[in-house]
């Protein structure tokens, strides 16, 4: 490999490493675009679904499902899990808007019903949590969430809302289980391959995630900027929607460590909003798609306070071990 080889290489990594710190800059540029140059997102819908399979593709690429199954030691811990946060808060949050703001309700039942994010594993990582225990959360939970979702709409919004279950539990499956088939496929096959490609999983990713982000908004940009106060106060609930994740994330297994507890809020707080996003665009109205596009700002803001929150109270709990 000659200088300028080695050279370009570096310079690429150190890109591949800026965006990967930076997640929420290429995101933010994606919200701005998606207002300012809204015409050209509106005609790349029929991207989200594949955009969305590659991303879990690449997910599934770190993911050896032999090693995910020697981590599932209590199989009944996983299933009480998976059971608040696919079904019991979902659920509630949704019985609750009903009436504080059924408008807001149908959005929040499809976010909150959403498995855990594909970054979330990394968002743990940074706030000092139980990695291993997020990424079996989220890998599990995106192979549940086929049979879970057409439940729960079927279930609370039967009518409220007309949505094509069939349709939606079909892309599901599809979301779920063929990138995870053709991932195990290429690990299989193609070890080297992965080896090689592996540092740019994340980049590729985040750039995907903002594409996604920028259809979402292009086709919701008039909406937004026609009713900005009700766009401001549609965020705040969003916040305080984020804030609660967080809150029974973290108690959900009130006597496990703190950095289960950590995992679990993460996992919880950071659901896979793309997938939402895909789901929102394609069977719901415009004000839900809506809803879910701008859960973006709080997805990509509250990590930063949870983290300094997490902080505190340890450096609290350190100066009453010594006193």
């Amino acid at each position: 490999m000659d200088t300028k080889t080695i050279t370009d290489t570096i310079k690429r990594l150190k890109i591949v490493k800026f965006i990967e710190e930076k997640f929420w800059l290429p995101l933010i540029i994606a919200l701005i675009l998606g207002l300012l140059i809204p015409t050209f997102g509106k005609s790349l819908n029929f991207l989200i679904i594949p955009f969305l399979m590659i991303i879990l593709f690449l997910t599934y690429f770190k993911t050896d499902l032999i090693e995910i199954i020697s981590h599932i030691k209590k199989p009944f811990f996983l299933i009480y899990v998976l059971i608040i946060f696919l079904l019991i808060i979902p659920a509630a949050v949704f019985i609750f808007f009903q009436f504080i703001n059924p408008e807001l309700s149908i959005g929040f039942l499809l976010l909150c019903s959403m498995p855990a994010g594909v970054s979330s594993p990394v968002f743990t990582n940074i706030v000092k949590g139980n990695t291993s225990l997020t990424i079996v959360v989220s890998f599990i939970s995106h192979l549940v969430v086929p049979f879970t979702v057409p439940l729960l709409f079927l279930l609370l919004t039967q009518k409220v809302l007309a949505i094509d279950l069939w349709n939606l539990s079909k892309i599901l499956l599809l979301l779920g289980f063929v990138p995870l088939l053709f991932a195990q496929i290429v690990r299989k096959t193609n070890q080297k391959f992965i080896n090689s490609t592996r540092s740019y999983y994340g980049f590729i990713s985040i750039i995907i995630i903002s594409f996604l982000v920028y259809i979402a908004i292009a086709n919701q940009s008039r909406e937004i900027l026609d009713n900005p106060v009700s766009t401001f106060l549609d965020i705040l609930w969003l916040y305080g929607l984020f804030i609660f994740l967080h809150i029974v994330g973290y108690l959900t297994a009130f006597w496990r460590n703190k950095e289960d507890k950590i995992a679990l809020s993460v996992a919880k707080t950071y659901m896979n909003n793309s997938l939402a996003l895909g789901l929102a665009i394609a069977f719901f109205p415009p004000k839900i798609a809506l809803l879910v596009a701008l859960s973006e700002i709080p997805w990509t803001t509250t990590l930063a306070p949870f983290n300094y929150f997490i902080k505190k109270i340890s450096q609290h709990r350190q100066k009453e071990m010594l006193n």
